[in-house]
């Protein structure tokens, strides 16, 4: 996360056009009560304003603990940081927490883009999350495009974002500069550190 933000920082700094990091927090991360003053003390280390910051965490995060995580996600939102919930549809996708929790974004999980178009039981599964995100006033993000096909299918049925190898694969710093220099773009970090525009 440290370094995700420290560059992120020297971006804006390089008048580098991004909206915003996103940073995948681990179940052990997350859990950690410290979790909030790391992110806080990693935002004033970076000099990276908290609303330039996503922390993308999963449905079984929140049901671990779901007062204590209830508490840090206020936490966080308070700060300013955006909270984007990850791989949705996969696990619990009990529709009750969306309203309680400070969630932003839901990601839909690739497994369900997979064999879109092709498969209608995907295809309706995914309309459905769409609606859902949308009626709830959520940014609905569909991970794992890989093809053109994929891409019309979710931008027909106004899905907000996409990200995945039809966009960009993970670049160095370099590359993401010199691509993306002057367009706004989203940027994310996986868990090994690569750096990937969406």
């Amino acid at each position: 996360m440290e370094e995700a933000c420290r560059q992120m920082a020297e971006w804006l700094r390089k008048d580098i056009v991004c909206d915003y990091v996103g940073v995948n927090l681990s179940p052990r991360q997350f859990s950690r009560e410290s979790v909030c003053d790391r992110v806080s003390e990693v935002l004033r280390l970076t000099g990276l304003p908290p609303e330039r910051l996503e922390v993308e965490i999963t449905e079984g995060m929140l049901f671990e603990a779901r007062a204590a995580a209830e508490q840090k996600c206020q936490k966080l939102s308070r700060m300013g940081v955006h909270i984007a919930l990850d791989d949705f549809g996969t696990g619990y996708s009990s529709l009750g927490y969306l309203k309680r929790f400070p969630i932003s974004k839901l990601k839909i999980d690739r497994s369900f883009l997979r064999d879109l178009p092709r498969s209608v039981a995907d295809g309706e599964i995914t309309v459905a999350i769409i609606a859902v995100a949308k009626a709830l006033g959520l940014q609905v993000v569909a991970e794992g495009i890989e093809t053109d096909a994929q891409f019309a299918f979710l931008r027909d049925r106004s899905c907000d974002l996409g990200q995945g190898f039809l966009f960009s694969r993970p670049l160095p710093v370099a590359e993401i500069e010199a691509r993306f220099a002057g367009k706004r773009v989203k940027l994310g970090q996986d868990e090994n550190g690569v750096v990937t525009a969406l």
